[in-house]
Parts: C-alpha cells; structure tokens; sequence
C-alpha cells in the first residue's frame, strides 16, 4: 500500500510542466540580412546593420511581461597628425548606454502568433570627444559633446514561436523624448608659439523631439 502510494504520487510529480518564467533575448537581424543577402543599401555598398539592444529580457506573468533591454557602444582610437612637426597626441574617443524597462501584455493570436503591446522608459546616454577632426589656422579645432535623454515608447509587436521556448520578435514603437546636452569646442595650437584660444560652450535643456522605430529589428528569444 504505502509502495502504491509513493508509486502515484511520484507519477504525478513527473508529469508537471515546469514553468519558466525567464526570457532572453538577442538581436539577430544583421545575422538574418546576411544570411538572406539583403544587407546592402539602395546605392550597391553593404552596410552594417547596428542593434539598438543588444540583449533583452522578459519576466513572465500570466497574462502580461515586465521587460528589459541594454545595449551600447564603445570606440578609442588614435589621430595622427596633420604635420611632422607636431608633437600633440589626438584621439577619438565614443561611448553610447541604451537601455529599456517597461511593461507589455500579450494576446495568443493562434498557436504559432502573438501579438504584445505596452509601454517602455527609455533612457539613452551618449558622450563623443574628438580632438581633431580638422585643422584650421593654426589649431587642431576639437569638440566634445554629451547629451542624456529620457524616453516614453508605446509599442506593438509580434511573436512567431518556432518551439515551445524558442521565438523570434519585432515590434515598433513611437518615442516621445526629452533631452539635456551640452557642446564643447576647443582649440590645440600646433605650434608652441601659437596663443592658445578659449573654448566655446553651448547648453540645451529640455529639448523635446519624437521619433518612430519601425518592426525592422528581429529578436531571437529562449526561455529558461
């Protein structure tokens, strides 16, 4: 009897679904333009395909998501010098944050497609320092820039399921944004006897733009 029992009992706790409840996403989309050879521009040259998130993350709910997404650059290099006699070091210098945290709900339309829809803040950090991309009278005429931006998207997408925890998604949303930056213009005399020149320095705050993402990004998603 007590054998019998254990017996079923662990019958039916072999038979339960487990639910994964954490998904992970990554873009695929140049991969796709390569792999279809549509990765070329109207002109005949090919073009890099650049992600906004690079990798995404959904918490699963019942009937809605909380979602995530990151992504990002970085660039360092070197600036030779327009003269022999110069002795300055230059450099280019870029980095870029992109992220994403927001809500969605979904709605099965069949067993294979889904479409979800929500609402995401969007904030974006951006910083560019470049000490010489011209000379002019005597100087190595620099800039650097820095801006922080906040943004709301209300978006709509599509899931096509191609296993039960293996999808591919798009979607495309409206941003309305609100920016602050600022602007540096310097000046590196090339020669030593040159007078040095002070910088200018421009402020923009509150700057209000909109933009529209259109369903162009392709995310391959797994859940675990």
């Amino acid at each position: 009897m007590v054998m019998f029992l254990f017996t079923t009992l662990f019958a039916q706790d072999s038979t339960k679904i487990k639910k994964r409840n954490n998904e992970f996403g990554i873009d695929v989309s140049g991969f796709i333009r390569q792999f279809f050879f549509v990765n070329t521009s109207q002109f005949g040259g090919d073009y890099y395909f650049q992600p906004v998130y690079y990798l995404t993350y959904r918490r699963h709910f019942k009937k809605s998501n909380l979602r995530f997404g990151i992504g990002g650059d970085y660039s360092r290099e070197k600036i030779e010098a327009s003269l022999p006699t110069d002795i300055n070091k230059y450099e280019r210098y870029e980095y870029a944050i992109t992220a994403r945290i927001g809500y969605e709900f979904f709605n099965d339309l069949s067993n294979r497609w889904q479409v979800f829809y929500g609402l995401d803040f969007r904030p974006i950090i951006n910083y560019s320092k470049n000490d010489a991309p011209y000379w002019n009278g005597g100087y190595a005429n620099g800039r650097e820039t820095f801006s922080v931006t906040y943004g709301l998207a209300p978006l709509l997408g599509f899931r096509y399921k191609i296993l039960k925890r293996l999808s591919l998604s798009t979607e495309g949303s409206f941003t309305v944004n609100y920016q602050n930056s600022w602007d540096r213009k310097y000046y590196i005399p090339v020669d030593p006897q040159t007078p040095p020149m002070p910088d200018e320095k421009s402020k923009t705050d509150g700057k209000i733009f909109t933009g529209f993402s259109t369903p162009i990004a392709v995310i391959i998603t797994f859940d675990i």
